[in-house]
């Protein structure tokens, strides 16, 4: 028996928990945890942070990724945010943000495309997939000698190889979201992965996964995106010196409405 498509709307819960000891001072941090502008949401999305910060600010970047800015007042042993959302899996993806302005702009999208399939095809090639933990970024070179890599190190490799033969090109962060599972539970577990868009000539974003070399679809969410390894975190942020225990966990289930 195979899994169920993703047809109906799913309420998305992405959790994050870092617990310091001794406890730590933070800088200011920005959480991501909610889709970008342009996804197939279904009303609004909410986050909470505990503890309460001192100060937040909600922003929306010109590439459509909702950030929340967060200042804390004293040491902290725990953080932990929560972001939920509505999404529609039937929905029409591709359409975040606009285009940079450098890079071909003379060729047609379905070349765009094909030239980023193509790419990540030869990255899938010569790099075997490999799951990875540790959020610090790799070196191209140090990817390329070991023969492996997570799908952040391949998107990437991706990326480099895209904007150096001229594409306008970024890094994606976001959700991917499975099938549910045939066994037909109350909720299940999806996946923060990466992968690489590539602008198209009709103003949009074509999303290409290097994993598989394949465009992206109904299963892959944004929630953020740059040309920085720092624009594509979905935690960003300084502690003073402390031991970090990092947890996380996106589970998803079906939804009918939007989140509460």
């Amino acid at each position: 028996m195979t899994d169920e498509p993703l047809a109906t709307p799913l309420l998305v819960t992405h959790a994050v928990e870092y617990r310091f000891n001794p406890p730590a001072l933070l800088g200011p941090h920005c959480l991501r945890l909610v889709p970008m502008v342009g996804e197939p949401t279904i009303g609004r999305s909410t986050l909470t942070v505990d503890p309460r910060p001192r100060r937040r600010r909600d922003v929306t970047t010109s590439d459509g990724v909702t950030t929340t800015e967060v200042r804390f007042d004293g040491r902290l042993g725990l953080l932990r945010a929560e972001g939920r959302s509505a999404v529609d899996p039937t929905g029409t993806t591709g359409t975040t943000g606009a285009p940079p302005t450098t890079g071909r702009a003379d060729v047609g999208s379905e070349e765009a495309v094909r030239a980023a399939v193509q790419c990540c095809g030869e990255v899938a090639a010569e790099i075997r997939y490999v799951e990875r933990h540790d959020p610090e970024p790799r070196s191209l070179e140090d990817v390329m000698a070991s023969g492996e890599g997570s799908c952040r190190d391949m998107a990437w490799m991706a990326h480099h190889r895209l904007t150096s033969a001229g594409w306008r090109s970024r890094v994606v962060t976001g959700w991917l979201l499975p099938h549910r599972p045939a066994d037909d539970p109350v909720s299940w577990s999806g996946l923060l992965h990466a992968w690489v868009d590539v602008a198209t000539t009709d103003g949009r974003w074509a999303g290409i996964d290097p994993t598989t070399a394949e465009p992206t679809g109904p299963h892959h969410v944004r929630l953020a995106c740059g040309t920085e390894s720092t624009d594509v975190d979905v935690v960003v942020g300084a502690t003073s010196p402390a031991g970090v225990t990092v947890a996380s966990s996106i589970t998803v289930s079906n939804a009918a409405a939007r989140p509460e």
